[in-house]
């Protein structure tokens, strides 16, 4: 379960400190603000003040999440990774959801497509789909307009 921010906490090089809640952040992320996505607000924020961009920013628990000397970016997504996440993931160069979405696709690879001599499905002409069976043990062919047309094969 993802926990909520309920606010952030920015701090400027200037002295300058604000408080940004749930509600303005949501309304930038289109989302309940979470560890997971703060990072997209981070490059919008800026100071008040004197109007910088490099300021640290503290969760609603005082954990510092980003501090402009060391932040680091996703080589994915390019958003910067909070730093809980590279303190308790030492060297990584992913955010959590970048991360998270390469597990998925390491757990549960897409099936191969099928090979060139059964893209075209021999009963109706239409093309042909990988599918996995109902254990997730094995890819099989078949045709793209199941269930209208039935026509399946092994590899």
């Amino acid at each position: 379960m993802t926990r909520v921010l309920k606010f952030i906490i920015c701090s400027c090089v200037c002295g300058h400190k604000g408080r940004l809640d749930a509600q303005k952040m949501q309304s930038n992320l289109d989302e309940q603000p979470t560890l997971e996505n703060v990072g997209a607000i981070y490059p919008r924020l800026k100071c008040s003040k004197c109007g910088a961009k490099k300021t640290e920013v503290w969760d609603d628990t005082g954990a510092l999440l980003f501090d402009p000397s060391v932040n680091i970016g996703c080589q994915e997504c390019g958003e910067p990774i909070i730093l809980p996440r590279l303190s308790a993931q030492n060297g990584t160069s992913l955010c959590i959801n970048c991360a998270r979405l390469a597990e998925d696709e390491l757990l549960n690879p897409s099936p191969p497509p099928p090979p060139p001599g059964k893209r075209t499905c021999p009963s109706c002409g239409s093309s042909t789909t990988t599918y996995t069976t109902r254990d997730g043990e094995h890819n099989f062919i078949g045709c793209a307009r199941f269930p209208q047309c039935r026509w399946s094969s092994d590899f």
